[in-house]
């Protein structure tokens, strides 16, 4: 049409693929691995201070706080001398270049070993002291591998069940029933542990869970260690109750949960940097001296905690103004806002210094659950080292929580 403007037909560019097809396979590109190596796994029961309490009859304790030096035994050849004694200690190693499940069970069946250091107590309740070098009297264990699997093919996991169990053999006739009947009226101090490993090869770190439960009495304590010697806490236990009461029975009480990445060098060692995922401690934060045998009572957040041994104006039996009933240390009831499960691994608590306070009787598969699934949120401290870790545990009062004692230890052996 007269005066129509003239429409350019653009230009069509030669079309071809960004990369060649012949190109498109991609390369190979090496990655460097972490070394998969061994671990040695230390889980210990003790007694902090000079003696036991009263319900423990004064027999002797370790002395000592919270530690990272080695287990000893005169018949442990790997091991006979060292610094630091326990009432009932074990380890084993966690060796993930194994292969297969059966080669780390073997490894685990190989290295595990439970020993207890000396016993002894006062002429009236003592047949006199026990060094358990004897194989009848040393306390027994177990190491078991639930699981050794590659998640892929940069990823290693390793998860064992671990128990043992021990008597104080320097308690009064507990030798001649044993040698006569092989029975004893002395109870077994049992601790049961559930450890769970992941190193990530690529993004080199390593995640555990640690949950760590049975009678919670008296103070437990776990650590991990590299080959080159390096040392991290899994976790502590400052006791609940006494020995009269909570010895006796299978039991479950939680002791501590914890969930941690560590950094890993390429050779397997761990580095400086630790994520804290959760840290959780079963029992009350105070009056530990007091927490029960048996069951105790949640109640709602921020109402107050309440013991049927203390005096209380609206009265436990239901009638008001009654005095407490007589109980025994370890026997009372308790009614305390306890952490809810739910905040276990919620991204937010249980960081560096301020541990969750759960029932030490919450059910052992719902804290084990909670553990593995803290990985789906952040971590609640995120910019922490082994080093801050390491010393928060070494310095923590292993009296935490319970009524002054004549006996305990000088603060000076654990304080900063």
């Amino acid at each position: 049409m007269a005066g129509a403007d003239t429409v350019a037909v653009p230009k069509v560019l030669t079309q071809t693929d960004s990369t060649p097809m012949a190109q498109q396979d991609g390369h190979p590109v090496e990655v460097e691995l972490v070394r998969l190596v061994e671990y040695t796994v230390n889980i210990r029961s003790f007694h902090p201070n000079k003696k036991f309490e009263r319900l423990g009859f004064r027999f002797h304790g370790d002395t000592r706080g919270f530690s990272l030096e080695e287990s000893f035994h005169p018949s442990y050849l790997a091991r006979q001398t060292g610094k630091v004694t326990s009432r009932v200690w074990q380890l084993y190693s966690c060796n993930l270049a194994a292969g297969s499940k059966d080669k780390f069970q073997e490894r685990l069946r190989r290295s595990k070993y439970a020993g207890s250091n000396t016993s002894s107590g006062p002429w009236w309740a003592s047949d006199g002291p026990e060094p358990y070098t004897e194989k009848k009297y040393q306390p027994d264990g177990t190491a078991d591998a639930n699981a050794f699997e590659q998640g892929h093919a940069g990823e290693q996991i390793a998860e064992v069940t671990s128990w043992y169990g021990g008597k104080n053999f320097a308690f009064l006739g507990s030798r001649l029933d044993w040698n006569t009947l092989h029975t004893t009226v002395v109870p077994t101090l049992d601790t049961r542990g559930h450890l769970w490993i992941r190193v990530e090869r690529v993004r080199r770190w390593m995640d555990i869970c640690m949950l760590v439960y049975g009678d919670g009495f008296p103070n437990c304590e776990s650590f991990i260690e590299d080959p080159a010697g390096n040392k991290l806490f899994l976790g502590t236990h400052v006791r609940i109750g006494t020995p009269a009461t909570h010895l006796a029975g299978d039991n479950k009480r939680i002791m501590f949960a914890n969930v941690l990445r560590v950094e890993l060098t390429l050779d397997g060692n761990f580095g400086s940097k630790l994520w804290i995922f959760t840290q959780a401690l079963g029992g009350t934060p105070d009056r530990r001296d007091d927490y029960p045998a048996i069951r105790d009572i949640k109640t709602a957040p921020g109402t107050p905690t309440r013991h049927m041994s203390d005096p209380d104006p609206s009265g436990w039996s239901g009638v008001p103004g009654d005095g407490p009933p007589v109980i025994l240390p370890g026997m009372d009831v308790v009614a305390w806002p306890a952490d809810p499960l739910g905040k276990i691994g919620d991204g937010a608590s249980g960081g560096l210094g301020k541990p969750l306070h759960i029932s030490a009787y919450e059910e052992v598969g719902a804290v084990w659950q909670r553990l593995q699934d803290s990985f789906k949120r952040p971590p609640a401290t995120r910019d922490t080292t082994v080093q801050a870790w390491n010393d928060y545990h070494l310095h923590r009062n292993p009296n935490e929580g319970r009524a002054p004692d004549s006996e305990d230890l000088d603060p000076k052996l654990w304080k900063k």
